[in-house]
């Protein structure tokens, strides 16, 4: 009959989570190559951006954002070239990870230098790292996304701390004229970056804890999942064993079917079924799954010899795990050889 470990729709709940986890893992992949698709478009877009903000008479260093954008063309051929690896093996989490933070690495670096080339604190460009921090709050673990965070938040203090003590040059963002330095009012640029630094984090902490509850729900609908599947080859197996009753004319076949079947669904090793004699004194075996055909033809047990088969017919529930103690069973000793513990 069937094999316990085929049984019908049965589902191995760690293969179901170590599934979701390379469905998980898949998408990670599609989206840090989503990175370089969309990083081609960067440079082409400072360019635009750089022409559209001189028309409308905004000014900056225009010569350093092209150097940047320069930069930025540069290393995505880089990575576009190191994707190939990416693409042949989909499955190493170690090194789709790894290449993941090499990328954020990059982009954090040249995010600080073209903050810091257009105003500071005052650059527009500031919550551009809340797409990193998303993206790892979705994909990655708690812990790269808070160090993302922290990393955007420490960088921040530290190009607005040395702008304004003077360690590096600060340059000014201008429109038509007018300069915003927040170098010259201190209390502004606390103000800013302390809602900067709790924006980052507020979004690491709130998309972290949807996301573990997300994962939390996946889990749970995965052992929902398997316990309806269970549930449903028992009715399967009752099924099979009504259509047995109903179908076979003779009681050997039935008890045979209703003995696999029920080795299957409750995955054990064997099973047997015993009738009494019409006089009481003996049971005989009349059907038996994973059990030595000689105890088929051969054992008969005496009640009156047998404590615990006597105890179980006048009602008595009983569950044991050892199966081969002489004491307890008739025939222990022969199912120690069956291998059957």
């Amino acid at each position: 009959m069937a094999d316990p470990a085929k049984g019908a729709g049965l589902l191995n709940l760690p293969d179901e989570l170590e599934k979701r986890r390379k469905i998980i893992l898949g998408e990670l992949k599609e989206r840090t190559l989503w990175f370089i698709k969309l990083r081609w478009c960067v440079p082409v877009s400072m360019g635009i951006g750089i022409a559209v903000a001189h028309w409308i008479g905004v000014e900056f260093k225009a010569g350093a954002l092209l150097m940047l954008a320069g930069f930025i063309l540069t290393y995505n051929i880089l990575f576009f070239f190191l994707s190939r690896r990416v693409k042949r093996e989909p499955h190493q989490k170690e090194y789709i990870e790894r290449f993941t933070y090499w990328q954020v690495g990059f982009d954090y670096g040249t995010m600080f230098l073209l903050i810091h080339f257009t105003g500071g604190l005052a650059s527009p460009f500031i919550f551009f790292f809340i797409f990193h921090i998303t993206f790892a709050a979705i994909f990655l673990s708690r812990r790269s996304t808070y160090s993302f965070a922290a990393i955007a938040a420490a960088g921040m203090g530290l190009i607005a701390g040395a702008e304004y003590l003077g360690w590096i040059s600060h340059h000014d963002l201008l429109f038509q004229g007018k300069a915003i330095n927040l170098r010259q009012q201190p209390f502004h640029l606390i103000v800013i970056f302390g809602f900067f630094a709790g924006f980052i984090f507020i979004t690491a902490t709130s998309i972290t804890a949807v996301m573990r509850m997300l994962g939390k729900r996946i889990l749970d609908l995965a052992a929902l999942t398997e316990a309806v599947t269970t549930l449903n080859d028992k009715l399967n197996t009752l099924y099979t064993m009504t259509q047995a009753i109903g179908s076979q004319q003779h009681l050997e076949q039935v008890l045979s079917v209703v003995s696999s079947e029920l080795a299957r669904v409750m995955d054990v090793q064997a099973i047997s079924i015993k009738l009494l004699s019409e006089d009481g004194k003996f049971l005989q075996f009349a059907a038996a799954h994973g059990l030595p055909a000689e105890f088929l033809k051969n054992k008969v047990v005496e009640v009156a010899k047998s404590p615990l088969n006597r105890r179980v017919i006048e009602g008595e529930p009983f569950v044991t795990g050892h199966v081969t103690q002489r004491e307890s069973f008739q025939f222990g000793e022969d199912l120690e050889v069956a291998k059957l513990q």
